[in-house]
């Protein structure tokens, strides 16, 4: 519900979606508290993407990982 268009995003970000999702569950992983991050995938903004998908939980290999994921992206928005 969250990502109605999921299956047509590339693949890095339907990874790093998917990622997000499963580890932060459904309530945490809300447009209401990751607006811009929700907003940049709509839009196809892969760089506010991965500016976005930084979490404070996590470990920095985990969050580059993320980044890194979506800015091998070739797509623009």
């Amino acid at each position: 519900k969250a990502f109605p268009k999921l299956s047509s995003l590339p693949d890095n970000a339907k990874i790093v979606v998917t990622d997000m999702m499963f580890n932060m569950g459904g309530t945490k992983f809300t447009k209401t508290n990751w607006p811009s991050f929700y907003d940049a995938i709509n839009k196809r903004d892969w760089t506010t993407a991965a500016k976005e998908s930084h979490r404070k939980d996590i470990g920095i290999d985990r969050n580059n990982w993320a980044r890194d994921m979506f800015m091998q992206i070739k797509e623009k928005p």
